[in-house]
């Protein structure tokens, strides 16, 4: 989308233009949900982060100011729906014999999580090492 076509679709937006709104969707939801499949880790929780983003964005149009890019403070919005999403999946960590399947199961979003913020944020090799869970400090 050129920042000529931005305008004119935002300034629509603004005004309650479901249609223009429908556009931008269309225009940026695969980038979006790249986003949100790449920061959950699975394609069922990328697909509702990606449409509450669209939602928060949708009630929220009214906020944008044009001092970035449309599809900048779009992927903001998404990226920390994500990461608010993401601080929910923190497990309480018990002891492995008493860890269940869902237990691990957030262990393994969390694990996730964590690689896919520091990907993005351009950071690799994991916590401590970049192991499937972090090894444990010396103390």
């Amino acid at each position: 989308m050129n920042d000529q076509a931005d305008v004119g679709l935002i300034a629509a937006c603004q005004q309650g233009d479901a249609r223009a709104f429908r556009k931008v969707f269309d225009i940026y939801r695969d980038r979006i949900y790249a986003l949100c499949r790449h920061m959950s880790g699975n394609a069922e929780d990328a697909e509702d982060l990606c449409q509450e983003a669209f939602v928060s964005a949708f009630r929220n149009i009214g906020t944008y100011r044009a001092d970035a890019a449309f599809g900048t403070w779009l992927y903001r919005i998404a990226a920390n729906r994500c990461t608010a999403e993401l601080r929910k999946w923190t497990p309480k960590f018990r002891s492995f014999n008493a860890a269940n399947e869902t237990e691990l199961s957030c262990m393994e979003k969390r694990h996730r999580a964590g690689q896919a913020l520091m990907a993005t944020a351009g950071v690799g090799g994991g916590l401590f090492g970049g192991g499937r869970f972090p090894a444990r400090p010396d103390v």
